[in-house]
């Protein structure tokens, strides 16, 4: 299994098991520098695809464009990319 954790003060991450993978995100910290607000969905989501495989970075894309419009679309993108990118280049 999978757990996603959003990085937080004094956190304390579980013990991971065999066959588990456990990785810790600064979600709030990823959301505020791209959406400007502590709002951590896009960046989880990205985070999720990259780390299961389960769904593509351009479907996350895609179905942000068909919700979202403008700067609001843009940077959920760019936060769901960030939160991608975090878990593929993670050394937790």
């Amino acid at each position: 299994g999978v757990a996603i954790i959003n990085e937080g003060e004094d956190m304390q991450v579980p013990k991971q098991k065999a066959r588990q993978k456990i990785y810790v995100i600064p979600g709030n910290k990823i959301a505020m520098e791209t959406i400007g607000r502590p709002l951590v969905n896009t960046v989880l989501i990205g985070a999720f695809a990259a780390a299961t495989g389960q769904v593509k970075l351009e479907d996350v894309i895609e179905a942000i464009k068909k919700r979202m419009k403008g700067k609001m679309a843009d940077t959920n993108i760019e936060a769901a990319k960030r939160g991608f990118d975090f878990i593929k280049n993670y050394k937790g």
